[in-house]
Formats: structure tokens, sequence, C-alpha cells
């Protein structure tokens, strides 16, 4: 997130606003205008949510194989280890 500040108002010119793109930059665009942008970065978010939610999953599962299996190799306290 930004560290911008949203506070209530009142518009002059209810035909144009200005939309942060990022990094400080605004550009002015016409209401239509500015609702298809965040249109299309709430679904570029969206998917970026969805792509980072199955990389965790995988991520879980990956380690939860990898705490598994090193509990197998890892003898139990009091057993002994047979020797072949």
């Amino acid at each position: 997130m930004t560290s911008s500040m949203y506070v209530p108002g009142e518009l002059a010119d209810i035909e144009k606003v200005l939309v942060d793109v990022g990094t400080g930059y605004y550009i002015e665009k016409t209401v239509p205008e500015a609702r298809e942008f965040y249109k299309r970065k709430e679904a570029f978010l969206n998917e970026g949510l969805s792509n980072l939610a199955k990389t965790i999953t995988q991520k879980r599962k990956n380690l939860q194989g990898t705490v598994a299996a090193k509990a197998c190799r890892r003898p139990r306290k009091g057993a002994q280890r047979l020797r072949s």
C-alpha cells in the first residue's frame, strides 16, 4: 500500500478526475476512463492474489513433504537403530 491519504471532498469539475497511477504520479481522466482504469487494476491485483495463494499452497505442501521425509529418517527417542 501507499502512504496516500484520502479525505472526503467535492469535485469542482465532475467531468474529469485525477487518477493515482503510482509512485506519486497522477493523470487526468474522464470518469468513465477512471472507472475502466480501476477495473483493470482490480482484475490485475486479483489475478496476482490468486497466483500468490496458489504459490503459498504449493510451498506449504512442499514443506509438509520435507518435514514428513525428515521425520521418517530421524529415529524416535528410545528407539535403537538397526545395524546391517
